[in-house]
């Protein structure tokens, strides 16, 4: 699919502008595979599994371009002020570095007390953007790569919780199946 090839050309510059900013603290997680994308927009977009509806629809033919994690990572913090610090600083990044940039979109609080409840307690500060890499002599491509990225910023009691329940998670929501 092309939003994974594509997903593969962002996914170094993104890890590495990452890294340069945050250090050992990204965790960088691999590119979703299709079979999951496929499963995931299904669930969002039922009418999707129609390919007749699917075909006629230019909102549905697009609906995968709206996907937001296909290139990803995480952030751990160390309690609610690190927390809130990282957001911060992601907040800062939409000037061109070395490696690219980063402009904030959407900030998704599970911790918020209107926030629906998500499987085993687990809880993240999910920040979606545009992730653009640097381009010209400092790139190996000759045009800006940009993509939509998620950056998931974790308390470690709930990056251990995360870790633990993983599996469980996977086997609920049918990846082995």
């Amino acid at each position: 699919h092309i939003l994974v090839e594509y997903a593969q050309l962002v996914e170094k510059p993104f890890e590495l502008f990452m890294e340069s900013h945050f250090g050992s603290r990204f965790k960088h997680a691999p590119v979703k595979k299709l079979p999951r994308i496929l499963a995931k927009l299904a669930g969002d977009e039922p009418r999707l599994l129609e390919e007749s509806i699917a075909a006629d629809d230019a909102s549905l033919r697009c609906a995968y371009f709206a996907l937001g994690d296909i290139v990803r990572g995480s952030l751990k913090a160390d309690g609610p002020r690190e927390m809130a610090d990282i957001v911060g600083q992601l907040q800062k990044l939409d000037w061109m570095s070395t490696h690219g940039k980063f402009a904030v979109w959407r900030i998704k609080n599970s911790h918020h007390h209107k926030a629906e409840e998500m499987t085993g307690g687990y809880r993240d500060v999910k920040v979606l953007g545009r992730f653009t890499a640097r381009e010209g002599k400092m790139g190996s491509h000759p045009i800006p790569i940009s993509m939509i990225v998620e950056i998931q910023v974790i308390d470690v009691v709930y990056l251990d919780i995360k870790n633990y329940m993983h599996k469980a998670y996977s086997i609920d929501r049918g990846d082995f199946d």
